[in-house]
């Protein structure tokens, strides 16, 4: 299970306040129509898994999430058949590329 150092956690939370505009560059899951590159949207909190979580506006309320620090370990979910793997951290579930990442028995 991954722990988050207080400090990152602090450093995102004054990076990306409540009410801070950001813009979507780019859907690294499954893209979704109403989620295009250029979007923009308001930052309406940073979760304790490091999840900002976005009122984007299209209407969708979506989390993005952050990159972790190499070699960190999370908590295996699933596989998808084009090489992405489901992992969680805290109570939340992301995605990160079998391109990147490992599964190991640990």
């Amino acid at each position: 299970m991954m722990q988050i150092r207080p400090e990152v956690l602090k450093k995102l939370r004054e990076d990306y306040p409540t009410g801070c505009r950001v813009e979507l560059v780019q859907m690294f899951v499954e893209p979704r129509k109403d989620m295009v590159p250029g979007l923009t949207g308001e930052v309406m909190f940073v979760d304790d898994a490091v999840g900002i979580h976005v009122a984007w506006s299209n209407g969708s309320t979506l989390a993005a999430i952050t990159a972790v620090a190499p070699g960190t370990a999370l908590e295996y979910v699933a596989s998808v058949f084009n090489g992405w793997q489901a992992v969680k951290t805290g109570s939340q579930v992301g995605w990160v590329s079998g391109e990147y990442s490992e599964i190991t028995s640990e």
